[in-house]
């Protein structure tokens, strides 16, 4: 799985997740204005309440469809960045194995050599 070690203590995905749910404030706020300028259209007679709802129906139906793709590419990336993650820290293990095994093989012969002197006092 992905490298979810904190940093500054936040994990990869709990800062994933605030920068959507950023977005998606930001979304919310901008639905709010555009309702708001759209409004304030019709006040002035420069378009119809209809089509004041139509336009609003449209930037909101632009909005899911530039979300979702935003999406997507996020996901995507997030994926790519996990599987980078896992192929480094699999090669970190296989490093560590490496070297530990290496340390083994040079331990044994002194601690057969140790135990040989120590039953050669008694």
């Amino acid at each position: 799985m992905a490298d979810v070690r904190a940093y500054r203590g936040v994990t990869m995905f709990e800062a994933i997740k605030k920068t959507l749910l950023a977005g998606v404030g930001a979304a919310v706020i901008t639905k709010e204005k555009a309702d708001e300028v759209f409004a304030g259209f019709v006040a002035r007679g420069k378009v119809s309440a209809a089509d004041a709802r139509e336009m609003a129906r449209q930037l909101a139906a632009q909005g899911r469809t530039e979300f979702k793709a935003v999406s997507r590419q996020v996901e995507q990336q997030v994926r790519q960045i996990a599987t980078v993650s896992d192929a480094e820290a699999r090669a970190r293990l296989s490093e560590l194995e490496a070297r530990i095994a290496a340390v083994e093989k040079r331990r044994k012969p002194a601690v057969r050599r140790s135990r040989a002197r120590a039953s050669e006092a008694s």
